[in-house]
């Protein structure tokens, strides 16, 4: 049997991940108007029939929609991120972290939580 490979992320996509994850789970050290954009880009996706259609007939079918809800969610997010980070090799058209709040101990976090 071959040995499975993984993809290995573009660095605009770990960057999108660490963007991500610092959202999720250190909001505090974001560019609070950045911030600000997120939580719109969250709390006003517009998911497509297909998934809002979905029958939620029991726990199996709830946890598959959430999960396909999720996903779409995700996908709206990092799309947000994308666009203020701008090209790869560019000065990001905007600022999303407070720099000054980015910790070795918190890189490190993120690290262990991959």
């Amino acid at each position: 049997k071959p040995q499975e490979t993984q993809r290995v992320p573009k660095l605009g996509e770990e960057n999108q991940r660490f963007i991500l994850w610092l959202y999720r789970r250190h909001p505090e050290v974001l560019v609070p108007r950045f911030k600000a954009a997120l939580n719109y880009v969250k709390d006003n996706v517009v998911y497509p029939p297909r998934i809002l259609q979905m029958k939620e007939k029991d726990e199996k079918a709830r946890v598959a929609k959430a999960t396909k809800m999720g996903t779409f969610q995700e996908k709206a997010l990092r799309a947000r991120i994308k666009a203020a980070l701008g090209e790869e090799g560019h000065t990001p058209p905007e600022q999303v972290v407070i720099f000054s709040t980015i910790t070795a101990d918190l890189f490190l976090e993120y690290m262990c939580s991959l």
